[in-house]
């Protein structure tokens, strides 16, 4: 099990971040970036808007960056 932190935007100038706990995960903390399985994501109700990610609840886990980081699926 992992627990991040990624980044969800600004409220009132200050940044926000959201709390999600990955379980069946594997966590390699030398890996240049970071991979989500889009079909478990969907098969669970979750989407992809523009660069929000989405769980099945509408409640946004990240912001992504696609120049910066990428997006792999």
């Amino acid at each position: 099990m992992v627990k991040l932190e990624p980044y969800t935007g600004i409220v009132r100038g200050r940044p926000q971040y959201s709390t999600v706990v990955l379980k069946e995960c594997l966590y390699v903390p030398t890996f240049p970036v970071n991979i989500v399985s889009s079909h478990r994501l969907y098969n669970l109700g979750g989407v992809l808007i523009k660069n929000k990610l989405y769980s099945a609840f509408r409640k946004l886990i990240a912001l992504l960056d696609f120049k910066g980081s990428g997006f792999y699926i």
